[in-house]
């Protein structure tokens, strides 16, 4: 069966949605390099680096970005987390 044990990626979490700009990141994969975000055309806008020793929460600053609907992409991830800038 497939579920959180087969793929813990599944796992992470963006937070707040809807946003102002700042979101947080949670249970992020450790085998995770980066964060992506993407339009809806599928372009990226913002890729944002990831330490390897970083904390179990990460806070990904988006408030340059105008209002809309965006995807968030672990590059190498199959699971993506769509967010909304207000």
């Amino acid at each position: 069966p497939v579920g959180r044990a087969a793929h813990p990626e599944a796992t992470w979490q963006a937070a707040p949605v809807p946003s102002t700009g700042l979101i947080t990141l949670q249970e992020l994969p450790a085998a995770a390099t980066a964060v992506e975000v993407l339009d809806l055309q599928g372009r990226c806008v913002q890729r944002t680096a990831l330490r390897p020793n970083r904390a179990a929460s990460f806070t990904l600053d988006l408030r340059q970005l105008p209002r809309g609907i965006y995807i968030l992409r672990l590059p190498g991830q199959l699971h993506t987390r769509k967010v909304l800038l207000e």
